[in-house]
């Protein structure tokens, strides 16, 4: 609909523009506002505010049960893991608080778009480390398989394995070719953000292989090995 509303010999210039002017959601709200009129236009902003706060939410609790698991594994501090009264990790969730806010308040110093900067950066920087992610699980599923043997079967183990791997790669590749146009950054900029990515992995790997072995000598809310935590029925 936008190339239809700029015409396929303008839209390319017209973006452009946009990029170069820093106006970037011009090319989709002007098309709205002459079509449509200035209340398509403030909807759109409004559910596009929303749908920010929702995603950002989602992460966030996402990030919560990560640093709540991991705190129950003992890779990070054991408090980590505990719970209130509801089952909520409320002590993973006030760290994710913490460091949310000590990533937002820079940005807000410095006067920076947040939608251009720290929502568009954080949006890459998630990509690369999502596909990574996935491509060791997807590996870790052969590994894990090849010494367990608890399953036998090639498609399940192997071959889907193998196929998601190839297909993470390619995808991961497209990304670090064009993360540039990913951030709408400099290439220094994006360098530094890839970086991070390799850093917190290679961090996570060193907290693995410090990682207590055996269950927990003490008993925190919440933290595996803790005979409280286990149902009478078990």
């Amino acid at each position: 609909m936008i190339v239809s509303f700029y015409g396929a010999d303008r839209v390319g210039a017209v973006a452009l523009e946009a990029l170069r002017t820093g106006d970037a959601t011009a090319v989709v709200l002007t098309p709205v506002t002459q079509t449509l009129g200035s209340w398509a236009t403030d909807t759109m902003q409004i559910l596009l505010a929303t749908s920010l706060l929702a995603g950002v939410l989602a992460f966030h609790n996402g990030i919560n049960r990560y640093f709540h698991s991991l705190g129950g594994a003992g890779v990070l501090p054991r408090r980590l893991s505990r719970t209130n009264r509801r089952g909520a990790p409320y002590a993973a969730g006030l760290l994710q608080s913490v460091l949310a806010l000590l990533l937002t308040v820079p940005f807000a110093l410095s006067g920076a778009d947040p939608v251009l900067t720290l929502l568009t950066w954080g949006g890459g920087v998630s990509v690369l480390a999502l596909m990574l992610l996935y491509l060791l699980t997807s590996l870790s599923v052969i590994v894990f398989f090849r010494r367990t043997g608890l399953d036998r079967r090639r498609w399940n183990t192997l071959i889907a394995p193998l196929v998601s791997i190839a297909l993470l790669l390619g995808a991961t590749s497209l990304a670090l070719y064009n993360f540039t146009t990913l951030i709408s950054a400099s290439p220094a900029v994006a360098l530094v953000l890839e970086l991070t990515v390799v850093g917190v992995f290679a961090g996570g790997v060193v907290l693995g292989r410090l990682r207590p072995s055996g269950p927990p000598d003490d008993a925190v809310d919440g933290v595996p090995g803790d005979p409280a935590d286990v149902p009478a029925s078990a």
